[in-house]
């Protein structure tokens, strides 16, 4: 599906998970990304540094290189940057919450987010999987486009015994250096359009869609 044309667009998609197939789907452009998002990319552009503020609300720096020392000289010390979060994992990759907060780019948290666990205000959330660059061509207003897209993906299980409704998604990274710093901040976040109810003992699927649009 494609929202009205924009040569990189991003949406966010919710939906309940039923004999394979996903049912009650929304899809919407998002509101993202948050200032942690524009500050890491700025980072990572000029080689510099910016200050973040992680999931807690701690400043936090964040190096778009760093160097290590060793007998022979200055080297590049390992750097990680990733979303895909393990099961049951609910410190970073894509989260849901209880909040209708508009969205700020100051935003460093989910405004209510649901913990991982099985009991009324939890969810289950299950390993965040990146599947392989999707590219093809498609058709919009006539016009052929080249189209490339990532998409990050959660399934989350509702096992309380009452229905939980997701207002709010976000994308939390985890940053890592060798020598300096380890922590998880907030990318994105986004309030639904259409919440998410999920029935007890039922599956969600929230995902990030990357989409970019090259004309041939």
């Amino acid at each position: 599906m494609f929202l009205p044309l924009m040569p990189f667009d991003m949406e966010v998609e919710a939906g309940i998970l039923r004999k394979g197939r996903l049912i009650n789907r929304v899809i919407q452009r998002a509101h993202s990304p948050v200032r942690n998002w524009v500050k890491a990319i700025k980072a990572f552009y000029e080689e510099g540094s910016e200050t973040v503020v992680d999931v807690t609300g701690t400043e936090q720096t964040l190096y778009g290189y760093k160097y290590a020392h060793c007998n022979t000289g200055n080297i590049r010390a390992g750097l990680l940057l990733r979303v895909t979060a393990g099961d049951n994992d609910d410190n970073f990759g894509i989260l849901a919450g209880k909040s209708t907060n508009p969205v700020s780019p100051d935003d460093y948290a989910l405004g209510a987010k649901y913990l991982q666990g099985s009991g009324e205000g939890h969810l289950d959330y299950g390993a965040v999987e990146v599947p392989a660059l999707e590219e093809g061509e498609t058709t919009i207003d006539s016009k052929t486009y080249k189209y490339m897209k990532v998409t990050v993906s959660r399934p989350v299980l509702n096992n309380a015994s009452v229905e939980q409704t997701v207002y709010e998604v976000g994308l939390a990274l985890h940053y890592q250096q060798d020598r300096d710093g380890d922590f998880y901040f907030l990318a994105f976040r986004d309030v639904l359009d259409t919440p998410l109810s999920i029935p007890a003992g039922e599956t969600g699927v929230l995902r990030y869609h990357f989409r970019w649009l090259v004309p041939v």
